[in-house]
């Protein structure tokens, strides 16, 4: 039963402890949350029909079970409480702390993808050879990972110089002359580049969405294409 694994994983000794940055959400502001981690070992049964009628059941499966946990305290309304199923042979912090770290990655993972699919448009690709969708695919994949690190060095460190936030000394020169506004932070590298590309660049706003930083890294490269045609 997996509450009766659930309750195992709790009831089991830590084998160490590190510090997570959690991000803010609804009802709950953005935080340090120092959190446990402990480790249990067991088997996942499938159920008497798992091999269809007449078939007879299948072994079952070992599992590791990786709770990451921070202690109830007044200050938060709702504990982190993760558990996380692996069929790795987890035994020490080190192998646990990974395997934490891997699941930490999943908002980045789905941000890239939402990048590549709505911004960038990977799904509307006309193309019918497998090859070349993998090629041009390969290509936005560039894009959206540069994207998505101007996004995150916006949230994390927006005051930073804005030849910090990953464009050329000629795409940033480019971007201040066509938007006449002078950049000298990441968030107005970022606001720039979404106002290029539709953004209001207003306060209720918020950041520039996937869509208007693609519009706007793009009309950029048309931009900066133009100014070395013309130096030339």
């Amino acid at each position: 039963c997996i509450g009766h694994v659930f309750e195992a994983a709790r009831a089991a000794s830590p084998l160490g402890s590190y510090t997570i940055d959690l991000r803010g959400r609804k009802g709950q502001k953005a935080r340090a949350a120092h959190v446990e981690v402990s480790v249990v070992r067991t088997y996942l049964w499938p159920t008497p029909m798992a091999g269809g009628q007449g078939k007879p059941r299948q072994e079952g499966i070992r599992v590791s079970i990786v709770r990451v946990a921070e202690k109830p305290s007044d200050d938060v309304k709702e504990p982190l409480e993760w558990m996380l199923l692996t069929d790795a042979d987890i035994e020490t912090f080190e192998e646990a702390h990974e395997v934490a770290l891997q699941y930490q990655a999943r908002w980045l993972v789905e941000e890239f993808h939402k990048g590549l699919k709505t911004g960038l448009g990977a799904e509307r690709l006309q193309l019918e050879a497998g090859q070349r969708l993998k090629a041009m695919i390969s290509m936005m994949s560039v894009v959206a990972t540069r994207l998505l690190a101007l996004r995150e060095d916006s949230r994390e460190r927006p005051n930073d110089p804005a030849q910090s936030a990953g464009l050329s000394a000629v795409e940033l020169q480019v971007l201040s002359k066509v938007l006449k506004r002078q950049l000298k932070t990441v968030q107005d590298v970022i606001l720039a580049l979404g106002r290029l590309g539709g953004h209001m660049n207003r306060k209720s706003d918020g950041l520039p969405g996937w869509q208007a930083l693609w519009e706007g890294m793009n009309m950029l490269q048309v931009y900066v294409e133009g100014y070395k045609l013309a130096r030339t």
